[in-house]
């Protein structure tokens, strides 16, 4: 059962915003993600019990998102990942390679913002 990456993203999100209330117009804004495609999204990592929607008191109506213990597990997982992979890149280049990668890199991303 394989994590998409905007699975992690949304885990992400959830966690760093865990001591509020984040509701799915919550996601849909911080990704610029159309309403329909959250919805899908969050169906399904309801269905792999990464979330729950858990009803709110002051409106009946709306539903806020909470990570369960098994994407709390998930996104612990994702970050020692995270700090494995950084930790083999910074063994595989010098100060000079990583300065000029990330030099590199935020050109591109310029570029490309100014594209679009």
């Amino acid at each position: 059962d394989k994590l998409t990456l905007m699975h992690g993203w949304i885990i992400a999100y959830l966690y760093d915003h865990r001591d509020e209330d984040v509701y799915q117009k919550d996601i849909e804004n911080a990704f610029s993600i159309a309403r329909s495609t959250v919805t899908s999204i969050l169906k399904l990592m309801e269905k792999k019990n990464y979330i729950t929607r858990e009803s709110v008191e002051s409106d009946a109506r709306l539903k806020k998102l909470v990570l369960t213990e098994t994407g709390i597990e998930l996104h612990y997982k994702i970050e020692n990942m995270i700090t494995k992979n950084e930790t083999l890149l910074d063994s595989l280049l010098t100060k000079e390679e990583k300065k000029q990668f990330l030099f590199l890199v935020n050109k591109i991303l310029s570029g490309l913002e100014k594209a679009n």
